[in-house]
């Protein structure tokens, strides 16, 4: 394969191309997510939950995570995932809890970002979770400091795995769409990162750190991938490799990510003046 400078540079080429844009002119436009916070209301999409549940397989990846879980700290979180479950008040239809400062508030994740009551039994019970999943990965990463790289490092998506994903995506979803309504359903049981309920063979050492706007389509940002990666290489995308729950703010250290990728790849797109 390419190595570093050279799939910068191709990189560089092949995002252009594949979406139409000048890289130079966008970049402005782009924001690395969980930055900043969505301010511009949209519709919410209502297709089924399980749209893409033939793509999901509960085993050996999921399983070796579970396997290097403290036995004790597993069943916490668990149990912590359970009590926020029933916990009063309950979320809005399609919305899930969120924290945007480090687990001192929580809200729903609608557009209106209502709060969660301050000191009710929903917020004690995400609060719970929030602590039991920091204290999770901090277990793990004191296992993981023997390896090459950081553990997010080997949270990539293998490429073709992500284009027959992409093909069961509607296409007017924004890549914010697949969040809520494919990627917290399929991993609330265990707030889990996505990669996690993946079959093994597709995760793995990613070579290309990829940037991009929630709110643009989704098959669009897959389309720059495959365009400048082959089938076999792996990519590291935010919404899998980042757990998309309260608690997940280790999975924010970018830099460690970026150091270790061969190339960075900055998915943008055109706005009209």
């Amino acid at each position: 394969g390419p190595g570093p400078r050279k799939a910068s540079a191709i990189v560089r080429r092949g995002v252009s191309a594949a979406m139409g844009c000048c890289p130079s002119k966008d970049t402005d436009t782009v924001k690395a997510e969980g930055q900043v916070p969505p301010t511009e209301p949209r519709d919410e999409p209502r297709a089924p939950t399980d749209l893409l549940s033939g793509l999901v397989v509960h085993e050996t990846a999921s399983q070796r995570c579970v396997k290097a879980t403290p036995p004790k700290e597993e069943e916490e979180l668990q149990e912590a995932i359970a009590h926020a479950s029933t916990a009063e008040p309950m979320p809005p239809s399609g919305e899930y809890a969120e924290t945007w400062d480090g687990g001192k508030t929580f809200h729903w994740s609608g557009k209106k970002k209502t709060p969660i009551p301050a000191g009710s039994v929903r917020e004690l019970a995400e609060r719970r979770a929030y602590d039991a999943v920091t204290l999770l990965d901090q277990l793990r990463a004191a296992k993981e400091r023997a390896r090459a790289k950081g553990a997010g490092s080997y949270r990539g998506v293998r490429v073709g795995w992500l284009r027959a994903f992409a093909k069961r995506v509607p296409r007017h979803w924004t890549t914010e769409d697949v969040v809520e309504c494919v990627i917290k359903p399929q991993t609330a049981d265990r707030r889990c990162r996505y990669v996690d309920i993946l079959a093994a063979a597709d995760v793995g050492d990613a070579r290309i750190f990829t940037s991009h706007a929630w709110r643009a389509p989704f098959v669009n940002l897959v389309a720059a991938i495959a365009h400048v990666c082959l089938d076999e290489m792996y990519v590291w995308l935010d919404i899998f490799a980042v757990r998309q729950w309260p608690g997940g703010t280790a999975d924010l250290e970018f830099r460690p990510l970026v150091r270790d990728a061969d190339a960075f790849l900055l998915v943008a797109s055109h706005v009209d003046e």
